[in-house]
């Protein structure tokens, strides 16, 4: 049976969906009685879907270097309400979106505000690093909570470091999904807050909810059909034969197979096989890849046109030229 090829590129990885081109139904099978889905089936669906939509942002705008960011505040200094906080939030946003635009950079984030089971209020950003990265986030997360210092205490008109901002490099981390997973959880029942904790439906959905930057690209999605083949040559090489040379027509040159992404089983609307990997770059294939976009992008600024090597006519005045 025809079956589809689905790739998803991102800079981390790229996503690999192979599933069969047939109609909804088991061969032989016959018609079920209509279902409506279930409230729970529905949320399950839909946190799979943001916490993978999340993941492909991550994945696509940022890269080895850039923040995991957690803001937090002192004991005795949290914001009595959510509006407050968010207030500093969207402050703290300002200064280090304009501090970036001094160094002519663009500060690209997503972000998740938090309110613990007692009552502490932190946010996680995962956000792009420059130079003076720390300094600028430490500086504006200090001025957004109203603790704007002496003059004799700044450093090169910095506040010094309070220990309210904690860093980490997105990368140790994994592919991505441990972040979009943490950005999406799930809020925790009413009951778990303590008593002191008063949280209104509107603040549970401020809470419950991501927010990014705006222009964040998005991956590449290609899908290709195969008329004559079926799944069985790939499903008959398996996770252990995929990163072999037999298996070299199924994967982007440059990268390997991560085994462990390797899902494979039976679509319980369609009755068809389905099979699911993600592959990511070798150290040379990353090397490729960057060296490829960075030339695509000196391609675009480039307003001339550009003459590759070699390919002048003979008679031409280069070509007469004597050495």
């Amino acid at each position: 049976m025809a079956y589809w090829q689905k790739t998803t590129e991102t800079l981390w990885y790229n996503e690999q969906s192979f599933y069969c081109a047939g109609e909804y139904g088991a061969r032989g099978s016959k018609r079920a009685k209509r279902r409506k889905a279930t409230p729970a089936e529905i949320e399950r669906a839909n946190q799979r879907n943001r916490e993978k939509r999340v993941q492909e942002l991550i994945a696509c705008n940022f890269d080895e270097g850039d923040i995991w960011l957690t803001l937090k505040h002192p004991v005795g200094e949290r914001p009595g309400t959510v509006q407050e906080f968010d207030g500093e939030i969207s402050e703290f946003v300002a200064r280090v979106r304009y501090q970036y635009q001094k160094r002519g950079e663009k500060f690209k984030w997503i972000f998740r505000e938090e309110v613990g089971v007692r009552g502490g209020m932190h946010a996680h950003f995962v956000c792009n690093r420059i130079p003076d990265s720390n300094r600028i986030i430490s500086d504006a997360w200090t001025r957004a909570r109203g603790k704007t210092p002496i003059e004799d205490m700044l450093v090169d008109g910095f506040c010094p470091f309070d220990g309210m901002s904690h860093f980490e490099d997105i990368r140790r981390l994994g592919n991505g999904e441990q972040l979009a997973e943490y950005l999406c959880k799930e809020l925790p029942p009413k009951e778990k807050y303590s008593e002191s904790v008063e949280l209104s439906d509107d603040d549970r959905k401020r809470l419950s909810r991501y927010r990014c930057s705006r222009g964040l690209k998005k991956p590449v999605v290609k899908k290709k059909k195969y008329s004559h083949w079926t799944m069985k040559r790939i499903l008959d090489l398996g996770v252990e034969g995929i990163n072999t040379p037999a298996g070299d027509k199924f994967r982007t040159p440059g990268y390997i197979v991560d085994k462990d992404t390797w899902v494979t089983g039976v679509c319980q609307y369609t009755g068809l096989t389905y099979l699911h990997y993600i592959e990511i770059p070798t150290r040379r294939g990353r090397w490729e890849t960057e060296k490829k976009r960075q030339r695509k992008q000196m391609d675009a600024d480039c307003t001339v046109a550009v003459r590759t090597a070699g390919t002048m006519k003979a008679g031409s005045a280069g070509s007469r030229r004597k050495n």
